[in-house]
């Protein structure tokens, strides 16, 4: 019997790991990124242990996070990543492409979750916010869609349109 049968150091994958939780190491650089202001985003390679720290963030939301904070999963496992290349503007770099669908991804997202969060605590929608839910409405003729259908066909139609800005604003 092999020594590193007697270790059990979980899954192969952060997604299927139940037990997660258990020896997830928080050393401190969370609450930092956290804590800054210019951080909303985790991005690293396959591997790197985004869905890890995702997790263990929602797990432990108390820990980290106000009750106004909004906690946002995106999950590409649908995405169409092969839109990039129909979105390539040939005067520009190619990587432009996934910045261009990523940012319209996360500003959809945003939107959703936000006005959520409003109807959720019974306050008010902004008249900013229900306009753009409802552009996105009559763009996407329904709810507005999950990120698959998001990069799918009507992306494509849509790639040529220029929508405002979206930001977030202190």
């Amino acid at each position: 019997m092999d020594i590193l049968d007697w270790i059990d150091v979980g899954k192969v994958s952060a997604e299927r790991d139940d037990l997660l939780s258990e020896y997830f190491f928080d050393n401190g650089v969370l609450k930092a990124v956290i804590n800054s202001s210019s951080s909303f985003l985790v991005l690293g390679r396959k591997g790197a242990g985004k869905t890890a720290v995702f997790t263990h963030l929602s797990n432990h939301r108390e820990n980290f996070l106000d009750k106004k904070d909004l906690l946002i999963p995106l999950s590409f496992e649908d995405y169409n990543w092969n839109i990039h290349a129909l979105l390539v503007d040939e005067n520009k770099a190619q990587s432009l492409a996934y910045k261009q669908s990523w940012r319209f991804v996360i500003l959809i997202e945003c939107i959703k979750a936000y006005k959520a969060w409003y109807e959720s605590n019974n306050n008010k929608v902004p008249n900013s916010l229900k306009k753009a839910n409802k552009l996105l409405e009559k763009i996407f003729e329904a709810p507005i869609p999950s990120i698959s259908r998001l990069v799918g066909r009507k992306l494509l139609s849509l790639s040529g349109i220029s929508l405002p800005k979206g930001g977030a604003r202190s």
